[in-house]
């Protein structure tokens, strides 16, 4: 099984580094783990708001029903709900460097 991303929690921000609690339940693990993140020029972050009233949308509207604006590293914060994303295989790995860092807003 191929997978590109973990979801967690940020523990810790140092440097270009990200710490991430990636709970083995939200993702393809067998048991808890921090995940080494690294962070470089062409690392993409984004802030997402994905709470939205599902019932508010008009039937058959297409687009994009989150609000999505890019941030920067600086405005990351320990305690973040993130998404950490490769475009490589990141099954087994507990270090590599994201290609994207979304943060998710609830």
């Amino acid at each position: 099984t191929t997978f590109y991303s973990y979801v967690g929690t940020i523990k810790s921000l140092v440097g270009n580094k990200i710490e991430v609690e990636a709970l083995a339940s939200n993702n393809y693990l067998k048991n808890d783990e921090t995940i080494v993140v690294l962070t470089n020029g062409e690392t993409v972050f984004l802030e997402q708001d994905k709470n939205i009233d599902i019932n508010q949308i008009e039937p058959g509207t297409s687009g994009e029903f989150y609000k999505t604006k890019t941030i920067g590293f600086g405005d990351l914060k320990v305690g973040n709900e993130v998404t950490v994303i490769d475009y490589e295989n990141v099954r087994g790995k507990t270090e590599f460097t994201a290609k994207r860092v979304e943060v998710n807003v609830k």
